[in-house]
């Protein structure tokens, strides 16, 4: 999930393994700067209240198509 600053506040395990992290290196980070990838589909939830598109993700030399759905949530959150 992400607080109304678009920091980090939630994330299980896989989130972390796909975004090349590791424990809790995620929590309080601006997601931007870890997966630019995703500004597009975390501006449009922001403005519409959800959305969901595929993204390419390059980890550790290895490519990732990732199917991501962000919603809004309390306080001008989202969950992804």
């Amino acid at each position: 999930g992400l607080d109304a600053d678009g920091r980090i506040s939630a994330a299980n395990r896989q989130a972390g393994a796909l975004l090349g992290l590791e424990g809790a290196g995620a929590y309080g980070r601006l997601l931007s700067e870890i997966a630019p990838e995703m500004s597009g589909i975390v501006a449009t939830a922001r403005r519409s209240g959800d959305a969901e598109a595929e993204l390419d993700l390059v980890r550790d030399e290895e490519p990732r198509r990732l199917r991501v759905r962000a919603s809004a949530a309390a306080e001008s959150g989202l969950v992804l």
